[in-house]
C-alpha cells in the first residue's frame, strides 16, 4: 500500500495470486487505491480464479476505478504525450532525409543515423530494408534479428516480427535472382499469399500490396492502419458489469456514507445494527496510513464524524467487528 497509487499491473497480478497471505478484503483495498487496475480486464477476470473467489460487492469497490483517473495514469499520460511527440519528430526527419534529391550521398548518410536511433521496432525495419536496398542484405537480416533483444515485443508485435522476417526473405531472395515484382516464381506468390492471409502488422500490407499486381488480393492500407488487438471485454459488456456488481452491493452493504464529497462533515449510516458492540470504524488514507480511529455504537443507525480538519482527497472508511473487516468505501474531502 505505501507504493500506491503507483503500483504495475505486475504487481497488482501478484497481490490477487498471494491468497494465503492476501485475503480478498485487503486485495480490494490494494486495488481501490490503485482505480488503474479497474481497467486491467485480465485483472478483473483473474479475480475469480482465486481460491476463494471475490464476492461482487467487493468487486464493486474495485470497478469504481473506471471513473477515477489515477495518479500512475496521469503520468503515463505524460510520459505517453512525449513519446508520441519524439515518434513524430522521428518520422518527419525519416521522410525529410529520404525525400532529399539536394545532396542524396548526405541525406543517405543522416538516414541512416537517424533510423539507428529509432524509438520503435519500426525504424529498425525501414534501416534493414535501407541495407537491403544498399547491397547489404546480410547487415539488414543482422539488425533485424536484434528486435527481440532490444523490444519488449507484446504478442501482435512479436506476430509482425515474424511476418516481417518472411517478407525479408522473400525480398533478398528477389534481389538476388535479380527478379522484378512482375515475374514472381509460383513459390514466391505462395510465400507472399501466406504473409497476407495469416500474417500480422506492416508485412501483411506489403506482402498484400505485391499480390495486388497479380489480382491475388484486396488488402488495403485503410485496413492494416485500422489494426487493433481484438479486447474479448467489451465496453458495452464492461458496463453492464458494473452495473450487475453495484447492485449486489447495494444488496450487501453494512453501511452507507454521506455527503460524499464531504466538507466539514459525514454521516455514516449503518444498515445492519444486530453487529457486535465491538464495533469500530477506521479512516485511512488511500496509502494506508492510520487518520483516525473511533468505537461505534452498533445501537444507533446514525454516527456524525467530524472531517473539518482532513486535507482535501481521497480516503477510506472500513467498518470492523470483532476484528473482523466487514466492509471499506472510499469517499472524497473537498474544500
Amino acid at each position: 500500500m505505501s507504493k500506491s497509487p503507483y503500483l504495475s499491473k505486475e504487481a497488482i497480478e501478484a497481490a490477487i495470486e498471494k491468497e494465503a497471505v492476501i485475503p480478498n478484503a485487503m486485495l480490494r483495498d490494494i486495488m481501490v487505491a490503485n482505480p488503474q487496475s479497474a481497467k486491467e480486464n485480465e485483472l478483473l477476470e483473474s479475480l475469480d480464479n482465486r481460491l476463494i473467489p471475490m464476492p461482487d460487492y467487493m468487486k464493486a469497490d474495485i470497478w469504481s476505478g473506471l471513473e477515477i483517473t489515477s495518479a500512475l495514469e496521469n503520468l503515463e499520460s505524460i510520459k505517453s504525450y512525449f513519446t508520441r511527440k519524439a515518434s513524430r519528430d522521428h518520422r518527419f526527419l525519416v521522410q525529410h532525409y529520404m525525400t532529399d534529391t539536394l545532396d542524396e550521398a548526405a541525406s543517405k548518410q543522416a538516414l541512416t543515423q537517424l533510423l539507428q536511433i529509432g524509438l520503435k521496432q519500426e525504424a529498425y525495419y525501414q534501416l534493414a530494408f535501407q541495407h537491403l536496398e544498399d547491397g547489404n542484405p546480410a547487415m539488414g537480416e543482422q539488425l533485424l534479428n536484434t528486435i527481440p533483444n532490444n523490444f519488449e515485443l507484446n504478442g501482435f508485435q512479436a506476430a509482425e516480427f515474424n511476418s516481417m522476417m518472411d517478407y525479408y526473405t522473400i525480398r533478398k531472395q528477389m534481389q538476388q535472382n535479380n527478379q522484378y515484382l512482375n515475374n514472381l516464381s509460383e513459390t514466391q506468390l505462395d510465400a507472399l499469399m501466406e504473409i497476407a492471409t495469416n500474417g500480422e502488422g506492416i508485412a501483411k500490407g506489403y506482402a498484400c500490396s505485391i499480390l495486388n499486381l497479380y489480382g491475388l488480393c484486396e488488402f488495403s492500407y485503410d485496413d492494416l492502419k485500422n489494426l487493433t488487438v481484438n479486447d474479448e471485454w467489451h465496453a458495452s459488456d464492461k458496463a453492464a458489469e458494473y452495473e450487475r456488481l453495484n447492485k449486489a452491493k447495494a444488496a450487501y452493504q453494512y453501511l452507507s456514507i454521506s455527503p460524499n464529497p464531504a466538507n466539514d462533515f459525514l454521516i455514516v449510516q449503518l444498515t445492519d445494527t444486530d453487529l457486535s458492540v465491538n464495533t469500530e470504524i477506521k479512516i485511512t488514507k488511500t496509502d494506508g496510513k492510520m487518520i483516525r480511529q473511533l468505537q461505534l455504537n452498533t445501537k444507533q443507525s446514525e454516527t456524525i464524524i467530524d472531517v473539518s480538519d482532513l486535507l482535501p482527497g481521497s480516503y477510506m472508511l472500513t467498518l470492523i467487528s470483532n476484528g473482523k473487516l466487514i466492509e471499506s468505501t472510499r469517499f472524497i474531502i473537498v474544500k
